[in-house]
């Protein structure tokens, strides 16, 4: 067997900006958020809401003026068509984290309440663990769903931003108990950070 050559050094990579990555990124994200349903045939609960989330930031940032209008258009639909199975507590894969990422981007937008964030709200309550903290329900992925730290502070959003007014005081308890759970954990991946 012959030696293994050495290998040539790698070409300086170049520098680009933050923004430039963002800019370079955007068209990638949507095109490929827009067709999660028709060629992965799955919701993809993170791909429109956090697509909606960069054009947001980066346009925040005065660095594009895209809008997020169609990604936002399908995240009131995602969460409208889980009120029957949010209703029962039906726990099905990818449950609370598919819509944990749509509340937090209507939160995120201040958009008002709906029956759909009402029963949502009453669900996320529902499924606290005692210790404080969500768990996912047969859909955990890496590196994005592969915890409870994430899916946590995204249920302290939603509780906070959602909460009906009736249980507003019993809300403000889970929020306090799910952040205390956060301040005594140990972070491990870069998601969790």
């Amino acid at each position: 067997i012959a030696p293994l050559a050495p290998l040539a050094p790698l070409a300086p990579l170049a520098t680009v900006t933050p923004r430039e990555a963002v800019l370079r990124s955007i068209p990638l994200q949507r095109s490929a958020s827009s067709r999660v349903m028709t060629d992965g045939g799955c919701s993809a609960c993170h791909a429109q809401p956090l697509t909606a989330v960069a054009i947001d930031s980066a346009r925040g940032r005065g660095w594009t003026s895209l809008s997020s209008d169609v990604e936002r258009a399908q995240v009131p639909t995602t969460l409208n068509a889980s009120v029957p199975q949010l209703a029962q507590f039906f726990e099905a894969g990818g449950t609370p984290d598919s819509l944990l990422y749509a509340t937090v981007v209507m939160a995120a937008q201040q958009a008002s309440p709906t029956r759909a964030t009402d029963t949502f709200v009453r669900y996320l309550a529902a499924k606290q663990r005692t210790a404080g903290y969500w768990r996912g329900i047969g859909a955990t992925r890496a590196p994005m769903q592969d915890g409870d730290f994430s899916r946590t502070a995204m249920s302290l959003r939603t509780l906070t931003y959602f909460a009906t007014p009736a249980r507003r005081g019993e809300y403000q308890k889970r929020v306090a108990r799910g952040a205390d759970w956060l301040a005594t954990q140990t972070p491990i991946t870069t998601e969790d950070r």
